[in-house]
C-alpha cells in the first residue's frame, strides 16, 4: 500500500515535468547580420533576407513572401561561373546555439523565379569563425519557385550545435549565373525550460526523502 501510494503521488510531479519539457517547440530566429558574396544592385543586397520586407507576418514562419519586382523585398547576386555556382550567404544569428533547421522563402521576383537557389551546402561556424568553414550539409536543395505570386517557406532541416554563423553556398541553380533568396529565418532547438527543471528536481528530492 504503501508503495502504491508513493507511485500515486510521484506520477502527476513526473508527468507535470515531462510535459512542460516538451510543450515549447523550436523557437524561430530572425538573424542579426548577414553578408553575400555579391549584391547585384541597389535594392537587392543581402539584408533583404532578414529584414521582414515582403512577409506579411515577419515573425512568423508560416507567413508568405509576396513577389513584386524584386527591389527591396530580396537579394541577388552574380557570379561569373554560370548556374549559380560558388554564390554564397552568410549569417550571423548573434551568438552561438543549437539549430534544426533552417525556413527558407526562394526567390520569386515576377517572371525571374528561375533566380532562386536550387543545390547549394551549409557551412557553420562558432563565434569565432564568422567566415563558417566547416561543411556540415553537401548537396541540399530547395524549390525553385516559379515567381510572380507569393510563396511560402521550404524547411531545410539540419542538426548543428554551438553556431552562430551559417552559409548556404550555391553549387547550382540550374539556370543562369544570377542567383538570390526572398527571406531567411533559423530554428532554434530550445533549451529545457526552467519550470520542468524544478518539476524534476523537486521529483529527486521526493525520491530521496522516502528512501
Amino acid at each position: 500500500m504503501k508503495m502504491n501510494q508513493q507511485i500515486k503521488t510521484l506520477l502527476p510531479l513526473a508527468a507535470f515535468a515531462l510535459t512542460a519539457g516538451i510543450s515549447h517547440g523550436a523557437v524561430v530566429i530572425t538573424p542579426t547580420g548577414v553578408t553575400a558574396s555579391t549584391e547585384l544592385a541597389a535594392g537587392y543586397e543581402a539584408i533583404n533576407t532578414i529584414n521582414g520586407n515582403g512577409l506579411n507576418a515577419p515573425g512568423d514562419e508560416t507567413a508568405t513572401h509576396g513577389a513584386g519586382s524584386g527591389s527591396g523585398t530580396m537579394w541577388l547576386g552574380s557570379t561569373s561561373e554560370g548556374s549559380g555556382i560558388g554564390m554564397f550567404i552568410t549569417f550571423d544569428l548573434g551568438s552561438e546555439m543549437d539549430l534544426d533547421g533552417a525556413y527558407i522563402w526562394n526567390y520569386n521576383q515576377d517572371g525571374s523565379g528561375g533566380r532562386g537557389y536550387l543545390n547549394f551546402d551549409i557551412y557553420v561556424g562558432g563565434s569565432g569563425d564568422s567566415a563558417a568553414t566547416t561543411l556540415l550539409v553537401a548537396g541540399s536543395s530547395i524549390v525553385r519557385e516559379a515567381g510572380g505570386s507569393p510563396v511560402s517557406a521550404q524547411f531545410e532541416a539540419f542538426s548543428a550545435s554551438d553556431v552562430q554563423y551559417v552559409k548556404f553556398l550555391s553549387q547550382s541553380n540550374g539556370s543562369n549565373d544570377i542567383v538570390g533568396l526572398s527571406e531567411v529565418r533559423f530554428s532554434q532547438v530550445p533549451e529545457p525550460t526552467t519550470t520542468a527543471l524544478l518539476g524534476l528536481g523537486g521529483l529527486a528530492l521526493i525520491l530521496r526523502r522516502r528512501k
